[in-house]
């Protein structure tokens, strides 16, 4: 009867060891995942930043054709 609760508990440990595996994993993952967003996000903050500054000293808008047109 031991050796049955023993061998039970052992694939429940594994089992377990297994799924903590998975969940650093996936943290990993998010982490990573969420670097590259703020990454990303801040590349835009300051591509739009440096538009906003330009507009300011140039004000201009959007032509028909996408291009921006000296006001």
């Amino acid at each position: 009867m031991n050796d049955l609760i023993d061998e039970d508990l052992a694939q429940a440990l594994a089992r377990l060891e297994q799924s903590f595996r998975a969940l650093g994993e996936t943290r990993d993952e998010l982490a990573c995942s969420l670097d590259t967003a703020l990454t990303e996000l801040t590349r835009q903050l300051e591509d739009l930043d440096g538009g906003l500054d330009s507009a300011t000293v140039a004000p201009s808008y959007w032509a028909g054709d996408g291009y921006r047109v000296a006001a």
